[in-house]
């Protein structure tokens, strides 16, 4: 064959590839509720026992990778699936067909909610709503502080961060100078100098994150982006540590939005398919409309496209080094403090709103930690039984 022939061959199978990438990740992307643990699982099942994409070991090897790295987990796990197949076209056909349909559906629900947020009966839904998202986040915290907080190193770091936290400390701080005392602690303080500069390498991207947003910052689109990116490159262990960054730099260093706003966008992203970071997308919305609601998206996924373009063929190295496990020792704590900071604040506006929602809360956990109840489900039983709430005041009083 030609060279002309062998270069059209590699250019269809490089289409077709592209093709199936995105096809495939635009169904995952519309269909894949639960979570970032549903996505894993779906992932195995289809990426690495039907269609072979990579093998058991190596998918195991980049899920220790990604705990290392800043970002949404399950979405690094697509744009690395991407990556294999087809380099860095394929983290963005992977990557965009993830995220894509999460965003659209987001962009409506929250469009939606600031335009007929006001009415009776759509406070109504989110009156509902609000103490499932507690539940969630409550569950959140059951099945990660195992991991977290296993022993009395651990332990202490998480009480000092819950401290700090309280007083007030910014949680991208809290969580890097958790994993900085990890790094040392836990490694016994005899770092050799290629695992410093190792562990720099990584902890770059975050670096400019660890200053304050100052107070009054007004709401414009690039202060929208900048906020949003630096959660992205902080964000390490669990997406759901995007709940306590928002609620850190939105609610209480800047002022954007409130508590209970806070709760409804959590809300939203909690009723989409796809990564749970589209919450930036609701979030984006409210502050300033459907241009908001990009650049809040583009801030909070960019980075991890460029993360998972530079590590992506360093999978070995980096889930064979021990500073990164202990690193990550630190992280966790961390990240189970600032959780269950949130979870304490969250809980006294749940209260607030009535002692009728506690039940609710107590009902919600327990459906999803004993039988395993699907938490879209949940959060559709909660809008229900708001409305039903404002229809009938007296069962809500």
């Amino acid at each position: 064959m030609s060279n002309t022939g062998s270069q059209m061959v590699a250019e269809t199978t490089s289409k077709a590839g592209i093709k199936e990438l995105f096809k495939f990740f635009v169904l995952m992307g519309t269909t894949a509720f639960g979570g970032p643990a549903a996505h894993f699982a779906i992932m195995e099942r289809e990426v690495v026992r039907n269609r072979n994409w990579v093998s058991k070991e190596e998918f195991v090897d980049v899920m220790g990778l990604l705990n290392l790295i800043p970002g949404p987990n399950s979405t690094q796990m697509v744009m690395y699936m991407g990556y294999r197949k087809n380099r860095l076209r394929g983290i963005l056909a992977a990557g965009l067909g993830f995220i894509v349909p999460a965003f659209i559906i987001t962009f409506i629900l929250s469009w939606f909610y600031v335009t007929y947020g006001l009415l009776p009966q759509v406070q109504a839904v989110f009156f509902g709503i609000q103490p499932v998202v507690l539940a969630v986040i409550l569950s959140a915290l059951w099945r990660l502080a195992p991991h977290g907080v296993n022993s009395w190193q651990t332990g202490v770091l998480c009480g000092a961060a819950v401290i700090a936290s309280f007083c007030g400390v910014n949680e991208a701080i809290i969580i890097l100078a958790s994993g900085a005392i990890g790094w040392f602690w836990f490694s016994g303080w005899r770092p050799a100098p290629h695992k410093i500069s190792g562990n720099l390498l990584l902890a770059a991207p975050a670096l400019f994150a660890s200053a304050d947003n100052a107070p009054g910052l007004p709401v414009t689109l690039p202060s929208i982006f900048l906020v949003f990116t630096k959660m992205a490159v902080t964000l390490y262990g669990t997406g759901y540590l995007l709940i306590a960054y928002m609620q850190g730099d939105l609610v209480d260093g800047l002022g954007w939005l409130s508590v209970q706003q806070l709760l409804d966008v959590i809300a939203i992203g909690q009723m989409t398919p796809g990564p749970f970071l589209t919450t930036a997308t609701a979030a984006g919305m409210l502050l300033a409309g459907w241009p908001g609601a990009i650049v809040a998206t583009i801030g909070i996924f960019l980075p991890s496209f460029f993360l998972v373009g530079l590590l992506g063929n360093k999978v070995s190295y980096f889930r064979s080094s021990t500073w990164g496990k202990h690193m990550l020792k630190g992280i966790n704590a961390a990240v189970i403090a600032v959780l269950l900071v949130v979870a304490f604040t969250f809980a006294g506006e749940v209260v607030n709103g009535g002692w009728i929602r506690v039940p609710v809360v107590l009902a919600a956990l327990f459906l999803l930690e004993r039988l395993r109840v699907n938490s879209m489900i949940l959060v559709v039983a909660g809008g229900i039984l708001g409305i039903i709430w404002h229809y009938i005041p007296a069962i809500a009083g």
